[in-house]
């Protein structure tokens, strides 16, 4: 790295770390949704952080199954376990939620540099490039996404400016190890990503695709199929697609840790059976466009449209300037795709794009806006290029537009006047919407007519930009201390402290929160994650009596998103349960079933007693699918996340209450063999006369495979770049 470039990303880092300040008091503290208390990051990630760092410590091993939730699942095939992608780690060995949030702002500066590079890869000057890649750090969306706990969906998107950028340096072209490096950096990038959030890669891929369309049109005057020039290096179209193909081996090659356990995870889990409304959940409605100008202050992360009365601003001068319209057209145009998307079901042809291969396992369209929110930053930063170039030339433009921009900035301080007067109260949303743009608007025309300095002009949309996104940002979030998080069912989960034998809980309510349950070793029948295996899912169907009439994250399903009474209309069949080891059910609401004794009240928690629980493995006679008469308990030697072993005295079928899934292997007595399956769910094997120990490794032969292949890529890459 040259000096210009030691001195570039040393300020940009700067200068985006003290932007983004106003996380730094909050770095030992867990972040929430604002008014919400459930976030993901807790829910999902500090738990199986926390799951994580006690196989490792405790058991000595990376888990590839986890038995927390769902009563196990593939921890390995899961994206959210964080199991492949490298920075988590980080996060692994130190103290969390420090860990945790350091990870999260270093990603943001990451990506916020990132856009620098890109910008200042095309020409841009320092500031014009700068503040571009401090508007990406700072967009409201990610923010709220990650006060929602999507972190991983966060780091995903923070490296899409340095895919652009890769794209950018591989067409360029260098000599040597570099060229080489630089040829296969897109694909490298793009495995990243996949590894980082899968539901990233559709979105991040399709961007790098039209974009390097983009840059290789831009190469010439003539669209000439087989030699269009380019001011770098010249290309044929034809090496151009075979760069552009050699790209998407690499990527798979890299993402193939998950990516092997995840397709055979996802085609035996209920993301499989997501029809069209399932995919379209949660489109944008045509009023929150409003939100373009009004910010959603303390709003839903999935709504989030809001960029940042400076960007907001910049779009609508870019529209009336035709040099501008001319240098932005594909970033207006990817504007305008991407909001066309995000509105989802109210658009005819998004539900047909929703049906396409890989869009189908893709939720959300909103999440789309991403990408508007990468459009306006690249527009924001070419304006105040062109602002600057314009006064250079002492040239004056777009008359129109300025006074287009004066009108938006009174049209809205009318409205939020106007709103004052007729209800009494002023909607902190309007106020600050519309102060955000008229200070914008002032600060541009200003900046036109040659009233303000360059200094005072650069330092004025730094101090607005970041007070703007700034308080935004910070009004979508909550954040409580670990203790409070960890406070919580307290008294609950204690009660389980002197069990011995291994059980089971279910909650029809979410009574005993995720991460409780994982801190104190407590494994739960329900739970949330976007991943479910179908028969699981069936069974629970009719051990819960809670019908599940489409997909769902959470198991058992809330239909009104109110855990705590949506489901006390239904009665769970206790002996259903008693098969899955589920020895106590906690509720937020009495429930009357002979078979549930209740124990204790604590708080607004009901706990009952599951007489029909079965132990978590037994010897049947019979080996139909249905338990029926006496069953003999084994006992479990050894526990541990990829390894079961029992003692047990046959004959009969030996049942170990744990899912069935492809790669757990069984022993009896050191020898190989067939792994039953009673119930169409659980795990078992027939025996002979006599005590036998019988041993349960799960060995996955697809996250070996994808290991090895993910190893060999490297491999094959550093052969590739350091060979002469």
């Amino acid at each position: 790295m040259n000096r210009e470039l030691k001195r570039d990303f040393l300020w940009a880092t700067l200068l985006i770390f003290v932007a983004l300040g106003f996380f730094l008091p909050h770095l030992g503290e867990f972040v929430y949704p604002f008014g919400s208390r459930y976030s993901d990051l807790v829910i999902s990630h500090y738990s199986n952080l926390m799951f994580l760092k006690t196989a490792i410590s405790k058991y000595h091993q990376i888990p590839f199954w986890s038995d927390s939730i769902l009563s196990g699942y593939p921890f390995a095939a899961d994206p959210l376990s964080g199991l492949w992608y490298l920075p988590t780690w980080a996060a692994v060995f130190t103290p969390a939620p420090f860990g945790i949030n350091l990870l999260v702002l270093g990603h943001l500066i990451f990506g916020g540099v990132g856009m620098y590079f890109f910008l200042k890869d095309q020409g841009l000057v320092f500031w014009a490039a700068l503040l571009g890649g401090l508007s990406y750090a700072l967009m409201p969306k990610l923010s709220a996404h990650y006060a929602a706990g999507h972190i991983t969906l966060v780091f995903a998107i923070c490296w899409t400016p340095w895919l652009l950028l890769a794209e950018q340096k591989r067409r360029a072209g260098a000599g040597g190890r570099l060229g080489r490096l630089l040829f296969l950096l897109p694909g490298i990038l793009l495995g990243e990503i996949f590894l980082a959030d899968p539901r990233w890669v559709v979105y991040a891929g399709g961007l790098w695709c039209l974009y390097a369309i983009k840059l290789q049109l831009e190469n010439g005057k003539q669209l000439d199929f087989s030699t269009i020039k380019n001011p770098h290096y010249n290309v044929s179209w034809t090496k151009w697609l075979l760069g552009m193909v050699t790209q998407i081996p690499v990527a798979l090659l890299i993402a193939a840790p998950l990516l092997l356990p995840l397709i055979q995870f996802s085609k035996l889990s209920t993301r499989s059976l997501m029809v069209s409304a399932d995919n379209l959940i949660l489109s944008l409605d045509f009023l929150r466009l409003f939100g373009l100008v009004i910010p959603d202050m303390a709003g839903y992360a999935e709504f989030i449209v809001y960029p940042g009365a400076l960007l907001a601003v910049a779009l609508i001068w870019t529209l009336f300037h035709r040099k501008a319209r001319e240098r932005n057209w594909f970033w207006l145009l990817l504007f305008l795709i991407t909001i066309l998307y995000s509105l989802g079901e109210n658009i005819p042809l998004v539900p047909v794009l929703a049906r396409l291969p890989g869009m189908r396992l893709l939720r959300v369209p909103s999440r789309v806006l991403f990408l508007t929110g990468f459009a306006f930053s690249v527009i924001f930063a070419n304006t105040l290029q062109d602002l600057i170039a314009q006064r250079n030339r002492d040239e004056e433009e777009g008359r129109s537009g300025n006074v287009f921009l004066v009108g938006l900035a009174g049209f809205l301080s009318l409205i939020t006047i106007g709103i004052w007067f007729l209800s009494g109260s002023m909607p902190v949303e309007f106020v600050w919407g519309s102060a955000a743009v008229l200070l914008a608007v002032i600060l541009i025309l200003l900046y036109e007519k040659r009233r303000i300095s360059n200094l005072f002009a650069i330092c004025g949309f730094a101090v607005v930009l970041c007070l703007d996104l700034g308080g935004v940002n910070i009004s979508q979030m909550d954040f409580y201390d670990k203790a409070d998080i960890m406070g919580e069912k307290a008294d609950l989960v204690n009660f389980f402290s002197e069990e011995t034998a291994p059980f089971r809980i279910y909650s029809p309510s979410y009574s005993i929160p995720q991460q409780a349950a994982v801190l104190n070793g407590l494994e739960l029948a329900d739970g949330i994650d976007p991943l479910q295996l179908m028969p699981y899912v069936g069974f629970m169907e009719k051990a819960t009596g809670i019908p599940i009439n489409s997909y769902s994250v959470t198991m058992p399903p809330f239909s009104s998103g109110n855990p705590g009474s949506d489901n006390q209309s239904f009665v769970p069949d206790a002996q259903q349960l008693g098969l899955l080891n589920v020895k106590y059910v906690a509720a937020e609401f009495p429930i009357s079933s002979e078979d549930l004794v209740f124990v204790k009240r604590f708080d607004d928690t009901w706990l009952y007693k599951n007489t029909k629980a079965l132990p978590r493995a037994w010897v049947q006679d019979s080996i139909d699918e249905q338990t029926g008469g006496r069953v003999r308990p084994a006992e479990i030697l050894e526990w541990t996340p990829n390894r079961i072993v029992v003692e047990a005295e046959g004959p009969g079928l030996l049942v170990l209450s744990e899912i069935f899934y492809p790669g757990w292997k069984v022993k009896v007595d050191g020898q190989s063999s067939d792994l039953e399956k009673p119930l169409g769910l659980l795990r078992g094997v027939l025996l002979e006369s006599g005590v036998h120990t019988v041993a349960f490794d799960f060995r996955p032969i697809l996250v070996y495979l994808g290991v090895l292949l993910g190893i060999l890529v490297l491999a094959g890459i550093l052969f590739f770049v350091w060979s002469d």
